[in-house]
């Protein structure tokens, strides 16, 4: 397991070289081959204490294998996002990013 630094702000400022993706916001994780976690929590306490969201747990290989397969098939359609691409973003994200600071803090 690794743990990787994340700046929201600037997700391509992180000091160690890894490729940020344009994907959905679902979250999946794979354990082992045969647990598999998936939905929309965020890992942090304001998402556990105060957001109504749900994951499912699921425990068998094949179904962990199906994920892992839908998992990589996204993966291989979806485009890296490098240094250039997040400068030239539209002026219209930019503005999103800027209200969701302003009002998320």
């Amino acid at each position: 397991m690794a743990v990787l630094e994340f700046n929201p702000l600037n997700p391509l400022l992180a000091k160690k070289s890894w490729l940020i993706y344009n994907r959905d916001h679902r979250k999946l994780l794979v354990v082992d081959g045969r647990i598999a976690f998936l939905g929309g929590v965020n890992l942090d306490w304001r998402s556990f204490l105060d957001n109504d969201e749900v994951n499912a747990v699921v425990i068998g290989r094949e179904f962990s294998a199906k994920m892992k397969t839908m998992f990589d098939q996204d993966l291989a359609a979806s485009e890296a996002i490098d240094q250039d691409r997040w400068e030239k973003r539209p002026l219209t994200m930019r503005l999103k990013e800027w209200m969701a600071r302003l009002i998320c803090g």
